[in-house]
């Protein structure tokens, strides 16, 4: 991460992360840094039309969550895994 707040999303010139597919929206999701612990990271899903996933569970839109390495994190149908 270069910069926060990241966003990902398919809006070219307002994404960090670029992700032209159908499935993704155009401000899909942002990775914020923790507040309370600052090595830590979250993301918060930002009303998605196919959602954003950790582990397998679809995140609620606005609500930040902490993600960690080893998280697998799904933007619609594409996933991703922490490192």
């Amino acid at each position: 991460l270069n910069r926060l707040p990241f966003q990902i999303g398919k809006l070219d010139g307002s994404s960090d992360y670029l992700l032209n597919y159908d499935t993704v929206s155009r401000h899909h999701a942002c990775i914020y840094p923790d507040p309370e612990e600052h090595s830590h990271y979250l993301i918060e899903d930002q009303r998605s039309r196919n959602g954003t996933f950790i582990n397998g569970v679809r995140l609620e839109p606005y609500v930040r969550t902490r993600i960690r390495a080893g998280d697998r994190i799904r933007l619609a149908d594409r996933e991703f895994v922490l490192t």
